[in-house]
């Protein structure tokens, strides 16, 4: 009589795909820095992504964000930028308009003040 496998707990499964994601996460992010070419997108200073000063770290914003449904490990909705524009964005004193779209590349991007003025605009990134 063959014995039937224990089929693994929940708790377990959970914990196995949270590890995936964290991974997945930190190779999305370091790709991201790399094409952006270690620097914002908004005001071209460089980021780092490891370093204990935090005024240089980088942070991977996503556009649209997870909360609503947006996917964080898609490259074509997400960009790198320093605390300083990150903190702007996400306050949406800055919104970001992504143009030239196309599967598989990253186009330009508009930085958008509330007025409607644009307050920078990035070139095609590598």
């Amino acid at each position: 009589m063959t014995a039937i496998p224990k089929p693994t707990r929940r708790k377990k499964q959970r914990r196995q795909s949270a590890v995936v994601r964290a991974k997945l996460r930190a190779v999305h992010r370091k790709t991201i820095w790399n094409l952006d070419g270690r620097r914002c997108r908004c005001c071209r200073r460089p980021v780092h992504l490891t370093t204990d000063r935090w005024w240089v770290l980088a942070n991977i914003h996503e556009e649209p964000p997870k909360s609503i449904g947006g996917d964080s490990l898609n490259p074509e909705g997400t960009i790198c930028l320093c605390p300083g524009c990150h903190s702007k964005v996400t306050s949406h004193e800055y919104r970001i308009r992504f143009l030239d779209l196309q599967r598989g590349t990253r186009g330009a991007v508009l930085f958008v003040d509330r007025s409607g003025v644009v307050v920078a605009k990035t070139r095609q990134a590598a």
